[in-house]
């Protein structure tokens, strides 16, 4: 940060720094909503909005924790991707990568929601005798998104492909998650996280629920 406001200063002069936004930026909640212009260190944003999650999550917890329903689960997670379908459109003209530093914390928030809900998921549903048909799922929905982000630039569209991935793979066990957990693979996913603070494919491992929050 102080590298950031050196620089910015040095290349702008000292007025183009405002007050707000460096306050904004040392407290993280640069991303809650309001735009803090100028952008001192945009890769931030995400740090920002799981530090807002975070800080919500415990109420929500307590909230649907007693919620041991499966049925119940889906529904919540149906309608947190109807609302962040609604959401992206409103604040982010259906585009991912506008809900970051404006409006990022409300996506994070029902992201993170739907991470809860695919936990239970996880515990009411896991079964040994299932656990080859979740990695044939898994393999399937893996090979779905990079067609998906082939063939479409609508974003949208990884988030419940993520989810079911996500819910398959914790759940599975065969071939398909053997090849994920490899430690070449396991390597390259931290390479992946590292670089672009965004999560990774290759990341995912057998508990990846917190992917859905970056």
């Amino acid at each position: 940060m102080l590298i950031a406001i050196l620089y910015l200063g040095n290349q702008y002069g000292a007025n183009y720094l405002r007050r707000d936004a460096i306050i904004a930026n040392l407290l993280l909640v640069h991303g809650w909503g309001h735009y803090f212009a100028p952008a001192l260190d945009f890769p931030s944003w995400s740090l920002s909005c799981e530090w807002g999650a975070y800080l919500v999550l415990p109420f929500y917890l307590w909230a649907v924790w007693p919620v041991k329903r499966g049925a119940m689960h889906l529904l919540f997670i149906l309608g947190y991707l109807g609302l962040l379908l609604w959401y992206s459109a409103r604040f982010g003209n259906g585009n991912f990568d506008r809900l970051t530093e404006q409006w990022g914390l409300g996506r994070c928030l029902i992201e993170v929601a739907i991470g809860v809900s695919l936990f239970q998921l996880n515990v009411l549903y896991r079964s040994q005798k299932m656990a080859r048909m979740y990695d044939g799922i898994a393999a399937a929905i893996f090979c779905a998104i990079f067609v998906v982000f082939t063939y479409t630039n609508y974003d949208f569209y990884f988030v419940p492909l993520a989810a079911g991935l996500i819910l398959c793979l914790s759940l599975a066990q065969g071939p398909f998650t053997r090849v994920l957990e490899w430690r070449p693979m396991v390597l390259l996913g931290e390479i992946s996280q590292l670089a672009s603070r965004r999560g990774s494919l290759f990341g995912l491992g057998r508990s990846g629920f917190s992917l859905l929050t970056c």
